[in-house]
């Protein structure tokens, strides 16, 4: 069991789990019809950055050194993402008189703005983040900044796993 479970193993387990949750997004956006807001959306940004970067480290070479690459970029991707939820979390427990009027979709803002104008009024927030979508009990951008938490924990997990260089470099 302690060779199937290497730290390239943990990083494509890590990478289809951020593809479940990936997919998971979509079906409640276009089977349950709950709409994202920016926020959701750049939280969808940081778990596709951790597929990747989970990808990358299960076909990179299985040395300490790269492992600890992938987790060191892993944890910076989880730290933003969780960042953006934990805004999310504020924004949507603000009483109703101060939270933010809704503002232009998306889409719209991504056609007409630089993408830094973007991220900078999606983190201001709108009245559409403050709508409160639960799942088994807790807020999505809960979920979102547990599976952040979880992913980081096993990225270093899976460091800790993989067999250092047999040369000193």
């Amino acid at each position: 069991m302690n060779n199937f479970l290497n730290s390239r193993m943990m990083f494509a387990l890590a990478a289809i789990a951020c593809g479940a949750v990936l997919a998971f997004a979509f079906y409640l956006q276009y089977m349950q019809e709950m709409e994202p807001c920016p926020l959701c959306w750049f939280q969808r940004l940081a778990v596709l950055g951790l597929a990747i970067t989970f990808t990358m480290g299960a076909f990179a070479g299985a040395e300490s050194k790269t492992a600890k690459r992938v987790a060191i970029a892993a944890t910076l991707i989880a730290i933003a993402g969780a960042g953006v939820a934990a805004r999310h979390i504020w924004i949507q427990n603000l009483p109703a008189d101060q939270v933010p009027a809704c503002g232009q979709g998306i889409s719209y803002m991504l056609e007409n703005m630089p993408f830094l104008d973007v991220f900078a009024k999606a983190i201001k927030g709108s009245g559409e983040c403050a709508k409160r979508d639960t799942w088994i009990g807790l807020t999505l951008p809960t979920w979102t900044i547990i599976l952040f938490f979880c992913l980081t924990a096993w990225a270093w997990i899976a460091a800790r796993r993989a067999p250092r260089s047999k040369y000193f470099s």
